[in-house]
């Protein structure tokens, strides 16, 4: 807190203290650690107690105390570096007069016991900066030092527990040792947290050893430590950095906030509206009500009961995250949380919470599976989307342990996703209608192809008889095999001229704008997976890809291709395209232009040209000559 980065939290704790001289005594809840050779050396707390320190020592100063009256502030010191533990020592035995001088810090760098090197000491730093806001803050105070030291209802009181004497185990005592000696944003937020949760007496229903102070240091540190130290330090092969535990139960804590208050019929717009971004800069113990309290520990609990291992999915997240992170490290990790992590998050903590007495694997991983299915494909850029599909998610976890089951026999109320949840409930039927879970296997190797991204919206078409309407399964498994031979690595362009080879060719007119550098309709190629997998949703290519899947079942693109034969009808510009490959290769976006004149067509370089005559030029006209337009 010494940093002057950190001045508005170093102010905000002394104007505490300063409050509980004044006004009503305040208490600075635990402080553990353990003793050594009859000195207690502190695990947590540690700016606390030096904040202490120097409070004591300044109104020592001030009030020209005799050193007998403040002997005992010689027992504090600091075992991090020696500059720091000889400034301690000669701060408490000789003293400083503050005559003269316009500031503490000014005062103790102009004594002859001050040594220069000292100030490259960021712990000295921090004592001066501390120092000079205590004058400012306590200046107008008189008698301090009496009023620290008074026995009668003492202004500032805390409790100290040894972690040998509370049961606690030593590697944990050497974990939370080496967090590192600053007091961290998370340890000011919890103290003041732990406050309010004792004043409002949240945690009076449960036993002791089951409180928030006492699992927050222990059980639930366990999860973080391991996750972001442990785990880290042997993936990445780097030092260990303690401090993002703190940051993480902070940003846990935070997304828990954001989630209850998201949930809550009562919500508070003005505290959301700061939280939903994921600042915890914005996190302050008055956000939380009992309801939201309750959201926040059965989360920490449930998470610390499981092994990350045992939470891994066995399929591709699709680009939501990467598929060697887990869900813990995305929404606690250091880079902005985005709703769709908040939302699997939330999805995988219901299940932990439904399930904690016996987890199921299978169960779960069916669970968190659609769940991504719904998120990859639904658009969730704003705050009112992330509301919609999160209720939808909190009406599925309903029946999470058995997902399959319960989207056949419930109607589901949420309007969010609608056409992806009518499709979940189709393979639910046909998952739950065979007890081999052949259909399951096939369903599930289609959703995880990078083809469909959990959206089966064309193999659903494809293996779907036009007389019965019955999903066929041999049908799927054609669908599955074209799939994993011709699109294994994507759209390219050969499939692109396969596809033109199928009826008229004309399968573009799935999207069109206007060219107006040559005043004609533009259409598009497909530019992409993501472009494609779109227009197979909304319905506009899934003709056009059945047709082409008909004949990729005997032959390969390349095959299409080499056997295509122009009729008299097929234009010029068609026959080019697809026999010749490097025209397609020539226009990046994939855009496609047609004047009056179907015997040619314009493919553009981009995805736009200017509308003056340099734009023209850039068009490459494709006809029998091939020419760029002048």
């Amino acid at each position: 807190q010494g940093r002057k980065t950190k001045s508005a939290l170093r102010k905000s704790f002394l104007f505490a203290l300063k409050n509980g001289i004044v006004g009503d005594p305040i208490e600075l809840d635990f402080i553990y650690g353990d003793v050594t050779d009859k000195a207690f050396q502190p695990l947590d707390g540690q700016q606390r107690l030096t904040t202490l320190f120097l409070l004591y020592w300044y109104a020592a100063m001030r009030g020209n105390k005799d050193p007998d009256e403040y002997q005992f502030l010689k027992n504090f010191t600091y075992k991090t570096r020696i500059s720091s533990r000889d400034f301690c020592r000669d701060l408490a035995s000789i003293g400083v007069s503050f005559s003269g001088y316009r500031s503490p810090s000014e005062a103790i760098r102009d004594s002859e016991w001050y040594s220069l090197s000292w100030d490259r000491d960021p712990t000295v730093t921090g004592m001066l900066n501390t120092l000079d806001d205590i004058r400012s803050i306590f200046l107008d105070l008189e008698n301090l030092w009496e009023q620290l030291i008074r026995d009668n209802n003492p202004p500032i009181t805390f409790h100290c527990v040894v972690l040998d004497d509370f049961g606690l185990s030593d590697d944990l005592y050497i974990k939370m040792n080496a967090r590192g000696k600053p007091l961290t944003e998370f340890e000011n937020f919890k103290a003041l947290f732990e406050k309010r949760i004792k004043n409002e007496g949240w945690d009076e229903h449960r036993p002791r050893q089951e409180h928030f102070d006492i699992l927050v240091d222990t059980a639930w540190t366990e999860l973080f430590w391991k996750q972001f130290v442990i785990t880290k330090y042997e993936k990445d092969n780097l030092k260990l950095e303690p401090r993002g535990v703190d940051e993480a139960i902070l940003k846990f804590i935070t997304n828990a906030l954001i989630l209850s208050l998201s949930l809550s019929d009562e919500k508070k717009e003005n505290e959301l509206s700061r939280l939903r971004l994921g600042s915890t800069d914005s996190l302050k113990a008055d956000n939380f009500s009992k309801q939201a309290y309750e959201y926040l520990y059965k989360s920490l609990q449930v998470h610390s009961k499981f092994s990350q291992d045992h939470l891994k999915v066995t399929f591709s997240w699709h680009r939501l995250l990467r598929d060697d992170e887990t869900l813990l490290l995305v929404v606690c990790g250091k880079l902005p949380t985005s709703f769709a992590h908040r939302l699997l998050f939330f999805a995988q903590t219901e299940f932990l919470v439904a399930t904690m007495e016996k987890f199921e694997t299978v169960n779960y991983q069916d669970w968190i599976r659609v769940v991504r299915n719904i998120i990859r494909n639904s658009s969730i850029e704003n705050y009112a989307s992330f509301l919609g599909a999160l209720s939808l998610i909190r009406e599925l976890s309903a029946g999470c342990q058995n997902i399959y089951e319960f989207l056949i026999s419930t109607d589901i109320k949420s309007r969010f996703a609608r056409e992806q949840i009518k499709e979940e409930v189709i393979k639910a039927a046909l998952i739950v209608s065979v007890p081999d879970e052949s259909f399951k296997l096939i369903l599930h190797d289609l959703e995880d192809s990078h083809f469909c991204e959990g959206n089966l919206s064309f193999p659903l078409h494809y293996a779907k008889d036009i007389s019965s309407g019955i999903i066929q399964k041999n049908r799927l498994v054609e669908v599955r095999e074209v799939i994993k031979r011709d699109f294994q690595h994507g759209l390219n362009d050969t499939i692109r001229r396969a596809l033109l080879t199928i009826d008229s060719g004309q399968f573009f007119r799935y999207w069109h704008s206007w060219l107006y550098a040559s005043n004609c309709p533009k259409y598009r190629l497909i530019e992409n997976m993501e472009d494609m997998r779109s227009f197979l949703k909304s319905g506009e290519l899934l003709e056009s890809f059945k047709k082409l899947f008909e004949k990729l079942r005997n032959e390969t693109p390349d095959q299409l291709i080499e056997n295509f034969e122009p009729s008299k009808k097929t234009p010029p510009w068609q026959t080019l395209l697809i026999k010749e490959p490097q025209w397609l290769s020539m226009a990046r976006k994939k855009y496609i232009a047609f004047d009056d004149k179907w015997d040619h067509c314009f493919l553009i370089e981009g995805s736009k040209v200017t509308n003056d005559d340099a734009g023209r030029k850039r068009l490459i006209k494709v006809a029998k000559e091939v020419e760029v337009e002048q």
